[in-house]
């Protein structure tokens, strides 16, 4: 019988660190330092006329297996699994990214292009097999969002394009 503590663990982050994410992934030079200490409190719209104005950043979540799990989990993706962004867009139709760490999948490769990374987001209904987070986890993460002010009705709206955000993340995509 296994032992849950030799297990990997998911770890689900809400829609504005998503946002802090993306600017890491989207900057030049990581050593510059030119934000003000906490990152906005933003969603991150990546704009797309075909997906009814585009697609906004509801949660991600990233599979980690510390280097001291025994057995087959200590080769899991070099100990970090990809970066599942689940998006939102202005028709409140669901879309999913995946981003390995390395690879040209990996949001560090696309150097902070807006392009390639509207390319990597697919409507859930065309990914054959997909299955959806289990629900409570869902709920979580978007009462998370709620609570800082992005309540996933607010996030269609920013995704259709309703209402603009000062965000200093998407300085870094172009």
């Amino acid at each position: 019988m296994e032992n849950d503590i030799y297990r990997p663990t998911t770890v689900l982050w809400g829609a504005t660190d998503v946002n802090h994410m993306l600017e890491l992934a989207g900057r030049d030079d990581l050593s510059t330092n030119d934000d003000d200490g906490e990152p906005p409190n933003a969603a991150f719209r990546v704009p797309h006329p075909e997906a009814g104005g585009g697609w906004v950043a509801v949660l991600y979540t990233q599979t980690v297996a510390p280097p001291s799990i025994p057995g087959p989990w200590r080769n899991y993706g070099g100990g970090i699994g990809p970066k599942r962004i689940l998006w939102v867009n202005g028709r409140g139709e669901w879309g999913y990214s995946e981003h390995h760490v390395a690879g040209k999948d990996s949001l560090y490769q696309m150097n902070g292009s807006l392009e390639a990374l509207r390319k990597s987001i697919r409507p859930v209904r065309e990914i054959e097999g997909f299955e959806m987070m289990p629900e409570k986890y869902l709920e979580r993460a978007l009462g998370w969002n709620a609570e800082e002010g992005w309540p996933l009705e607010r996030l269609v709206a920013l995704a259709r394009g309703d209402f603009e955000v000062d965000n200093p993340a998407m300085k870094y995509w172009k």
